[in-house]
């Protein structure tokens, strides 16, 4: 289909394993992929996550942000009981900059922090005009 998905580049010659134990891959829902890289003394696990803002054929747009958040918590939350540093590179399509009014916001934002996970970006990455 057009548009969505994920994917990486890795260095050649860096060590990493993809962590199929950590797939939740939902389509246009959760789009996802996990590796770990190894390093002699630790290894780090990346998370590369796209949620689209359409959701699939015949699932309400309220029932798709909701399993999204699902997956996410589920998700973040395995990461994090892995007790290795951890990025995690998202685009949730969840406008941030209406956290006081929208509860998809402020649930996004919890579901991170309730995880251990900090937002590092805090300004808008695209703005368009109406």
């Amino acid at each position: 289909m057009r548009g969505g998905g994920v994917g990486m580049y890795i260095k050649r010659g860096l060590s990493f394993k993809l962590r199929q134990d950590l797939e939740l891959f939902r389509t246009k829902t959760f789009e996802h992929i996990t590796v770990e890289l190894c390093y002699p003394q630790k290894s780090i696990i990346i998370s590369n996550i796209y949620h689209s803002p359409n959701p699939p054929v015949n699932i309400t747009l309220s029932n798709h942000t909701t399993e999204f958040l699902e997956c996410l918590d589920s998700h973040l939350n395995e990461i994090y009981n892995l007790n290795k540093d951890s990025f995690v590179f998202l685009n949730a399509n969840i406008d941030l900059l209406k956290l006081n009014v929208c509860a998809d916001a402020k649930n996004y934002l919890d579901t991170c922090i309730s995880n251990v996970f900090l937002q590092l970006i805090t300004r808008a990455t695209r703005a368009t005009l109406p």
